[in-house]
């Protein structure tokens, strides 16, 4: 009998193993939240450092191609396209009997109308002009209806990125094409002189969150959003500083360090924590 206790003893000893403490998964939680925030917030203002400098590189690139693709990307990354996108989902819902693909083009939809609402409430609201308008002592001029002054965030990135995230997140074996549709769009924003990195940048983030909380149910927008978060800060730190270091190496040393410690903040929540 005594040994009959050893054993259940010792088995159940080996079945439930002494749970770490719950102060230190917290501490761990908080500090990844904390290091991505951080991170992102350090990539938003590389971002507005680099504005100048990126847009003095775009123009002085010469060459019809230049234009066309940021032509393409007008017409790509635009309203009309985007709804037809969408509209191809509901289409090719009835017509196959889907309704998994019916209801992915109707949260399109839904989702761009959202985003459209956001982005054009930004632009009047706070004004900043469009590269071709800035002036050094104008960064943002204040809420305005003025032609021009509506280049913050960039409508075209926002759009794009609702869309795919939509489509990302109900599809996930179309994720990559549709996030590469989207990232066209968005750099070419840029490459036509339409808007500044910082526009881009900021309009593909909230239009990533809108579609994501719209493909997703009201419970698990915690949850997703955490993810979200944690898991896609790294990728889009490592995209700009790539991006940076390519077309101006040598120039913006306090947007470098600012993409330098972003990119030291996201390895330390992923590799680390």
């Amino acid at each position: 009998m005594k040994t009959i206790d050893v054993r259940r003893e010792t088995s159940d000893d080996r079945q439930s193993p002494n749970p770490p403490a719950p102060h230190v998964s917290r501490f761990t939680s908080h500090a990844s939240l904390f290091l991505s925030c951080a991170s992102l917030v350090l990539l938003f203002i590389a971002a507005f450092q680099t504005d100048r400098l990126m847009i003095e590189w775009v123009r002085s690139l010469q060459g019809i191609w230049i234009e066309r693709i940021g032509d393409a990307g007008y017409v790509l990354g635009g309203g009309a396209s985007l709804v037809a996108i969408s509209g191809l989902f509901v289409v090719a819902g009835y017509a196959r009997a889907n309704p998994g693909w019916r209801v992915t083009g109707f949260m399109g939809w839904g989702a761009q109308a959202v985003t459209a609402v956001l982005v054009q409430g930004l632009k009047h609201g706070i004004g900043r002009p469009r590269p071709r308008l800035h002036r050094e002592e104008e960064f943002f001029t204040g809420p305005s209806l003025q032609s021009g002054l509506d280049a913050f965030p960039s409508g075209h990135a926002s759009a794009s990125f609702t869309v795919a995230a939509v489509v990302a997140r109900r599809h996930p074996a179309l994720a990559w094409p549709a996030f590469a549709l989207a990232g066209f769009v968005s750099v070419t924003r840029v490459f036509r002189g339409s808007h500044f990195v910082s526009d881009v940048l900021v309009g593909s983030v909230l239009g990533l969150v809108v579609g994501t909380l719209a493909a997703t149910p009201v419970q698990e927008w915690k949850a997703v959003l955490r993810h979200l978060l944690l898991s896609g800060t790294p990728w889009l730190v490592v995209a700009c500083a790539v991006a940076w270091l390519v077309v101006l190496p040598s120039s913006g040393l306090l947007a470098t360090g600012l993409l330098a410690a972003a990119g030291a903040a996201a390895w330390l929540e992923r590799y680390c924590l």
